[in-house]
């Protein structure tokens, strides 16, 4: 369409693009494409650099975090990764990044969201993490998961554009 009404205002659709090489949002893969490309490699990733573009939120042990602890982060991707992966990944995956994975540095703010259940604060900006003592098929896991949630997103309310994530190995 021309125009698109959204949150009541009417926005003009000036251009459409479906290219990655004219914008990085326009990513399109196969899921099959994306275990082989990670899954396969023959690199050992060591350090992923993860970009919060909307908040993004988690929940751990029944307490709002606003901060994306490795665990909560392995842990949000992995649920997804078992609705719609292609390969299986072990639980085991969510402990192994507990001990295994550390922030080693980040470039984080604070944002409230407003939603009809009142507001979730959530983090908005950059998280480097680091492998400290993982197995090469965890640390490929682990670059397939960060790769993937620029699909799945991160956290909770994705489904309401919150965690919208592009996550790179570095």
């Amino acid at each position: 369409p021309q125009e698109l009404p959204l949150g009541g205002l009417s926005w003009k659709v000036v251009r459409v693009i479906l290219d990655a090489a004219e914008h990085p949002w326009a990513a399109r893969v196969d899921l099959q494409e994306l275990v082989e490309r990670h899954l396969l490699a023959s690199g050992k990733p060591e350090r992923w650099r993860i970009r919060f573009v909307t908040p993004a939120a988690f929940h751990d042990e029944g307490r709002h975090l606003p901060f994306p602890l490795p665990e909560r982060l392995i842990s949000s991707w992995l649920r997804r990764w078992w609705a719609f992966g292609t390969v299986p990944l072990p639980e085991e995956l969510i402990p192994r990044a507990r001990h295994g994975l550390a922030v080693s540095a980040y470039r984080l703010q604070t944002v409230p969201v407003q939603s009809h259940e009142g507001v979730t604060i959530g983090c908005v900006g950059e998280v480097i993490m680091r492998a400290i003592d993982l197995a090469q098929w965890e640390r490929l896991a682990i670059d397939l998961l960060v790769s993937y949630a620029f699909w799945c997103g991160t956290g909770h309310r994705t489904a309401q554009g919150m965690g919208m994530t592009m996550g790179k190995a570095i």
